[in-house]
């Protein structure tokens, strides 16, 4: 497990690296506040509640924008899925393919997406 912490954002939000991760971190343009690239693996993120608009981490089906969030997200390289667990907060999901309106998921809901179809399927946890 890696913590990175964000020193870029005034709250210094939180990330954890699970196991067999790999990342890439991101900085695009003055205006963007940035992100993380996730090639494979699972990682948690954990801000203090403020809204981190314009940070995203994207992988390879969509782009999950944080805002005020505390999250865990896993994408299987092999299966070109992604499931996020959202605990606090609301992650809007924008598809690289597929549909053109984003998703929204707000704290207390689980969303995955699955292969080339990138289906959606909000549910609460247990």
């Amino acid at each position: 497990m890696v913590k990175v912490i964000l020193t870029h954002y005034e709250d210094s939000p939180l990330v954890v690296l699970k196991r067999n991760t790999k990342i890439r971190l991101e900085k695009r343009e003055e205006t963007d506040k940035g992100g993380i690239f996730a090639f494979f693996g699972k990682l948690f993120f954990k801000g203090d509640g403020r809204d981190h608009r314009g940070f995203n981490i994207v992988t390879s089906n969509a782009a999950f924008g944080c805002e005020g969030t505390e999250f865990d997200l896993g994408y299987d390289e092999s299966e070109k899925s992604t499931t996020i667990n959202l605990y606090e907060g609301r992650v809007k999901i924008e598809f690289h393919q597929g549909p053109s309106e984003p998703l929204f998921v707000t704290g207390g809901e689980t969303a995955g997406l699955e292969g080339e179809q990138m289906r959606a399927f909000p549910f609460f946890l247990i």
